[in-house]
């Protein structure tokens, strides 16, 4: 299942940090990385 998120613009200080977000589908928190996307864990 893919996470459901809306990301804002992330400072660039802040852009190769995970950051905590509520997942709209399952509404469970996931760690998702601010560059990328991805999530924590994910290959």
């Amino acid at each position: 299942m893919n996470v459901q998120h809306w990301r804002a613009d992330v400072p660039e200080d802040e852009k190769d940090r995970y950051s905590p977000v509520v997942c709209l589908a399952c509404t469970r928190v996931h760690f998702m990385h601010n560059r990328t996307g991805k999530l924590l864990g994910e290959k």
